[in-house]
């Protein structure tokens, strides 16, 4: 692994010039996807602020549409600012995925070019919405994939939850990582033993903590649905159930359409993942953990034909994939 610095980042500073002009293309393209809907995703964005969103699920997602709105003070319409919030955000995930690839080890040029194959297939995975916090989940989840491969101490991960929480409960997989780095991978016989109890009592304590904040913040907050209604479906745990429906979309219904990609780009990639896993070195392992926990999430609470959630597992895959070809990792550490 090459020991890439900030301060080295701002000598290339050619490269990250580049790739603004790369998130600059890559927004306008962006746009050309979703502009007949652009008015629907401010709206569901401010409904979280006046307590009325599309589902109660949305509630607990604050981060995002405050950060609009702060924008919006600017004199500008909210519609305008959530423009300019996805053009900052595109920007810094692309500079973040460029950083990224050039500390885990590849050169600046090639670097760049797996940053372009990686907004390739984040523009390949944009269906009938953009939500105003996928923006930060990305980041939040490219931060959490680095992290991971990186040996980052609990306390990075701490404080990238208690940002992440703010935009979206996904950021409890941070605190559940944390409790999965109280474990030691042993690769030969594919075996995690306990090693440490401190990261299994903040992980867990963190996964109470971000759970009751995201029930507590959806029951406070949540007015009703913009119809005036209650949503007393999913009063309870807020999420929708969608598995079985999405294993009839997974093996069986999108090998009618276009979503056929979706299928085999999923299966082909816990086939290759899997098939290296005695490869792995602990953090490999643990990564690769995380993004079969990412995947069942969706799985189960999302719609996975709703493309956009498989967002965060951009980093992860393409992380992943970079050490196995690198054949990168680090002995674990000692604790």
């Amino acid at each position: 692994m090459n020991d890439y610095k900030p301060r080295q980042a701002l000598s290339e500073w050619r490269y990250y010039a580049l790739m603004s002009f790369i998130a600059l293309c890559t927004f306008k393209v962006l746009m050309r996807c979703h502009d007949a809907n652009l008015d629907r995703f401010a709206r569901a964005a401010y409904s979280v602020i006046e307590g009325h969103p599309d589902w109660i699920a949305f509630q607990n997602r604050l981060l995002a549409p405050y950060l609009v709105l702060f924008i919006s003070k600017l004199g500008l319409s909210y519609k305008t600012a959530l423009l300019g919030y996805h053009a900052v955000a595109l920007w810094l995930e692309v500079c973040l995925l460029f950083y990224v690839f050039r500390a885990r080890g590849l050169e600046a040029a090639r670097a760049a070019g797996w940053t372009i194959g990686a907004l390739f297939v984040f523009l390949v995975m944009q269906d009938f919405w953009l939500y105003s916090w996928d923006g930060i989940d990305l980041i939040i989840f490219t931060l959490l994939a680095f992290g991971i491969l990186q040996g980052w101490g609990p306390g990075a991960f701490v404080a990238l939850f208690c940002v992440g929480i703010l935009n979206r409960e996904s950021a409890l997989f941070i605190a559940l990582f944390i409790a999965l780095d109280s474990l030691t991978f042993d690769p030969a016989r594919l075996r995690l033993r306990l090693t440490n109890w401190h990261r299994l009592l903040v992980g867990g304590m963190l996964l109470l903590a971000g759970a009751a904040y995201t029930k507590i913040s959806r029951q406070l907050l949540f007015v009703s649905r913009p119809n005036g209604l209650a949503d007393t479906e999913h009063q309870t745990m807020g999420n929708h159930f969608w598995l079985f429906d999405n294993l009839q979309y997974l093996f069986v219904r999108n090998f009618s359409n276009h979503h056929m990609v979706d299928s085999l780009a999923i299966f082909g990639g816990l086939a290759y993942f899997a098939w290296h896993a005695r490869r792995y070195d602990d953090r490999q392992f643990k990564c690769f953990l995380m993004l079969l926990a990412l995947l069942a999430n969706i799985m189960i609470f999302g719609v996975i034909i709703e493309t956009r959630l498989l967002f965060i597992l951009i980093p992860f895959a393409a992380l992943l994939h970079l050490d196995s070809r690198l054949g990168q990792g680090r002995p674990p550490r000692p604790d």
